[in-house]
């Protein structure tokens, strides 16, 4: 397997970036709904999808990804990433995307709603498919547990896809739970 050198649009592969460009496109939406340019709708599936997708970054970041690379032998060739995930600017990557979703859940209005799991859903699996095609493409996988040639690949994707949902109404809880401490208090 080789490597790939982790710059240009290359940077913009993993779930990570992916998760940072569409907070970055929903803190753009929330801001010109306020002029009314960008449905409150479209702003609250955006949310949605990202709060649920930062909980799943940062606890596959530091409840799979950072342990088994400190206590696992690891490739060579993985060498490049496993310094990218314990640098400053991966702890960041990480860990920012849900304390800026969970500060904006606390700081604004936005809720979250069960009904519109059916798009964090596709949110993943478009992921999925892209993953799938960096790999046909790059022989690499950003995530070992993604690798669909292992004999474990069936029960991992099912293990990602419900800690997703698990994560979306985990997220409905808390801005429910959010929401009504507000009502209450005004």
């Amino acid at each position: 397997v080789g490597c790939l050198k982790f710059a240009g649009l290359i940077q913009f592969t993993t779930f990570t970036r992916w998760c940072f460009i569409l907070e970055g496109v929903y803190f753009v939406a929330a801001n010109l709904e306020h002029y009314s340019l960008v449905p409150q709708r479209a702003v609250q599936v955006l949310f949605s999808i990202s709060l649920a997708s930062a909980i799943l970054v940062t606890t596959v970041s530091y409840g799979i990804l950072v342990p088994s690379v400190l206590l696992l032998p690891q490739p060579p060739h993985r060498q490049g990433g496993i310094v990218i995930l314990l640098s400053p600017q991966g702890h960041i990557m990480h860990s920012l995307n849900l304390a800026f979703m969970l500060c904006d859940m606390w700081l604004g209005r936005q809720t979250m709603q069960p009904r519109d799991l059916h798009f964090g859903a596709y949110w993943i699996l478009a992921y999925t498919l892209f993953e799938w095609c960096f790999h046909s493409f790059t022989g690499m996988w950003h995530y070992p547990f993604m690798n669909y040639n292992k004999p474990f690949a069936p029960v991992a994707y099912a293990a990602l896809y419900a800690v997703f949902v698990a994560y979306w109404l985990l997220g409905c809880r808390l801005s429910s739970y959010i929401h009504c401490r507000k009502v209450h208090s005004a």
